[in-house]
């Protein structure tokens, strides 16, 4: 199991006390899409499938569901605040965001309005390692590879 560690700025998937959260979060697994280049939910994703549009990303016409979605970092827009916590309140977004650089404000918003666990500046070999389709965990500020894809 490959171990990898980063900030978890949204703990998401609960209804108790920040300070309770700390302590009682459940671990999150799920399986990974990984889109290496930067992302926005305004023009990257069709705001009503949750499936990503990107005309030349290599995740196109994957749908983010029930997934735990990486990327490098996220083109901001308040407009993409609106569209990820629309997706989570009609159970088409991620299960989690996991980012290499730092966490853009307004998708940070919208993570917390959709109740969406979020981790950024994750360890930058995590990238290296990751593919599509592997599975991953995430345990407070930690992301583990806990399942190498399927042949």
């Amino acid at each position: 199991m490959k171990h990898f560690k980063g900030k978890r700025i949204v703990i998401g998937h609960s209804t108790q006390s920040s300070v309770e959260k700390e302590e009682l979060t459940p671990d999150i697994t799920g399986t990974c899409i990984i889109c290496p280049h930067s992302f926005s939910f305004l023009g990257d994703i069709d705001s009503s499938s949750g499936e990503i549009i990107k005309s030349d990303s290599p995740c196109k016409h994957m749908k983010i569901e029930n997934s735990i979605l990486a990327f490098y970092s996220s083109k901001g827009s308040s407009s993409g605040c609106v569209i990820l916590s629309s997706l989570a309140q009609r159970n088409k977004g991620p299960l989690a965001i996991i980012t290499l650089h730092s966490a853009d404000y307004n998708l940070v918003e919208g993570a917390i309005l959709g109740d969406i666990p979020f981790v950024s500046e994750i360890n930058p070999t995590f990238f290296q390692n990751i593919r599509t389709g592997m599975t991953v965990t995430i345990r407070q500020n930690d992301c583990f590879i806990t399942k190498e894809k399927d042949s």
